[in-house]
Order: C-alpha cells, then structure tokens, then sequence
C-alpha cells in the first residue's frame, strides 16, 4: 500500500500522457452532429483501490472457477451524463486496484473498445508496465510511441457516411441504449451461429498502410457460417478449419470488403437467434510478458467473456509456446464440456 501504489499512480500518470483518449470522453450528440471523443488537457480515468480476502491461491489456478469471483476485481465506470442539448457522455476507462494482503495483488482494467482495440490497449498496458518497471524512463519508450494521426486513415468507402446513417436511422432511445451497451469492454460483436465472429488487425492490410504503433480500433469483423449438419458431423472439425483458413485468407485480398454491409448484415444475423462464438484477445498479446517490476502476471483474465459469450485466448504463462483458452459457461454445460475434453485428450494421447 505504502510503496507499490504510489509508483503504479506515477507511471500511469505519465502513460496516459501518450494515450491520453484514454482520459477522454465519448460524446455522441444528436443528429446531424457526429459522435467523437473528446479530450481536454487534464483529463483522468477512474483509479480505485480496493482490498480482498478472496482466495488468491484458487484465482490463479486453472481448475473451473465461479466467473463471478472475479467480478469484484472489475472497476464500474463513473455513470454516464446527458447534457442540456441531449449529448450523451461516456467515460472511456476505469482502473482498479485489488490488494491481497499477504498473497498478491490484481490490476483490472475496463475499457470502451470504441477508443482502443486489443492491440492498442496490451502496448498501453505494456508501456504502463515499464515505466512502472524503470521509475518513469520515457526515453526508453521512444519505439512504442501510440500514433494518433487519424488524417492517415482515407475513407475510400465513404463507410463513415454508412455507418452515421445506420445511427440516426435509429430512434433516439435506441439510440442512447446501444451507447449504454458500448460499455462492454470486449472486442467481440454479436453473429449468429453456427456462426464464429472473426476479428483482424487492419493496420498492415489497408490500401494505405498504418503504422503498427497506430492507435484506435482497426478491426474488421467477419463471420464464418457453416450448416450445423456439416459442423456436427464426422468431419466437422476439419470444416470448420478450412472455412476458418479460406475467411483469413480471403483477408489478404481486401479486408474492407463488404464494409458497407457490416452493421445491416449483424441486424440480420443477430435475428436468427441462434448461438454465436466470439474470438477474444490474441496470444500474439503477449499479456504475460507485462511485467510491472515484481514478477509477472501469476494469471490473466478476460472476465467478460460470461457476458459476451466470447472465447479468449492469450499466450500460456508458461512460455513454452502453448494458449491459455478461456470459456464460460454454466455449471451443468462445463461439467459436460470438462468431461469430453478430458475424453478427448485421452483419445489423443
């Protein structure tokens, strides 16, 4: 308490210095004006330290766990404001700080993926890390320096204009309700299924080329259907494999095309009411390799994913190569799912 926090406040103060939206706040106005984020000279995130007597051992294990453990660790987000025009006003980050006396302690990020995708979000939490780790060392960070030009982004498309009309198309209470549901702090969207919604990093697949140091969101989603009789039968895994390689490949070719039809084709799938699975995070993250000075990250979590439905995945603490996967579900349906998978691996062993 006396000697971690005030260091991780300072490096985080001089982090938010280089991604400040971080700091800011998303206004979404009404019609004809367009939602942006805004930040002034100044701005701050929610920083809240709290202490546990949770079990800090049973957290960082890997046997099935209650997700709702966790939720305690998960910072809220200051509430949400409506000025006097009717602009809708969100904070864009909170922090929280969880002391485990005498075992550890946890740091949870929340985040509005509007601002910031996966990519951008792990180099702040890495940058964050070091100048914990080096006392505040800024000139050591030059490489990793966040590239906030939006001018180099060029809207060939004219997506932007797609993308307001679908807005405003929308009633005004529906309107504030999907930016109430902006609040997740996931990567993932909503598709249909049999249906996996892939997300990729656009900044090396662009006609213009983005730095990689870019910062925002730059991710394009697809989805991957396949007829449930092909996914569950004898070579459904092999399927769902090729459909999977043919989608990513098919990125190479034009990651923006279809663009236009994003949200109408989400609309679509999401009225089919079927079950859906979302990729979440990367083991290119590397997230176990943010270390603040002490010694790295015992375990890592993406706790949403019980709300979102999504899987996760993240390098394996180990470093030996492996993928951490993780995935919520209800009590009876990991009973079931723990016992095929232990089946399965005695199968393959």
């Amino acid at each position: 308490m006396q000697q971690i926090l005030p260091i991780l406040k300072h490096s985080l103060s001089l982090t938010l210095q280089l991604f400040f939206p971080f700091a800011a706040t998303l206004k979404c106005p009404l019609q004809p004006h367009k939602p942006h984020i805004d930040y002034l000279d100044g701005g701050s995130v929610s920083f809240t330290v709290a202490e546990s007597t949770a079990d800090f051992a049973h957290l960082i294990g890997y046997s099935p766990q209650d997700v709702r453990s966790f939720h305690p660790f998960v910072p809220e987000f200051p509430p949400t404001r409506t000025s006097e025009n009717g602009t809708v006003c969100l904070p864009l980050m909170a922090i929280q700080v969880t002391v485990l006396p005498c075992s550890g302690f946890a740091v949870c990020v929340n985040f509005n993926h509007v601002v910031a995708d996966g990519k951008a979000f792990h180099r702040f939490m890495k940058s964050w890390a070091f100048l914990c780790r080096t006392k505040g060392d800024l000139n050591s960070l030059q490489g990793s320096i966040p590239f906030h030009d939006r001018a180099i982004v060029a809207d060939q498309k004219g997506l932007e204009h797609c993308f307001l009309k679908e807005w405003w198309d929308s009633p005004i209470e529906q309107s504030k309700n999907r930016v109430e549901s902006v609040r997740a702090t996931t990567t993932s969207k909503n598709w249909g299924a049999p249906s996996l919604g892939i997300l990729a990093d656009c900044r090396n697949r662009l006609e213009f080329p983005l730095p990689s140091t870019y910062f925002g969101n730059c991710l394009m989603a697809h989805s991957v259907a396949l007829e449930r009789k092909e996914l569950v039968g004898e070579n459904g895994i092999v399927e769902a494999v090729k459909a999977i390689g043919n989608k990513v490949k098919n990125l190479e070719s034009g990651v923006l095309r279809g663009a236009e039809k994003w949200i109408s084709d989400v609309k679509r799938i999401r009225k089919l009411g079927q079950p859906r699975i979302v990729v979440a995070g990367s083991p290119r993250f590397v997230v176990y390799e943010t270390d603040f000075g002490w010694v790295r990250p015992k375990k890592s979590e993406v706790v949403q994913i019980d709300a979102t439905g999504s899987i996760a995945l993240a390098d394996s603490r180990d470093g030996n190569g492996g993928i951490e996967v993780g995935l919520a579900l209800g009590r009876t349906q990991m009973n079931d799912f723990v016992t095929i998978l232990e089946n399965t691996f005695k199968i393959m062993l």
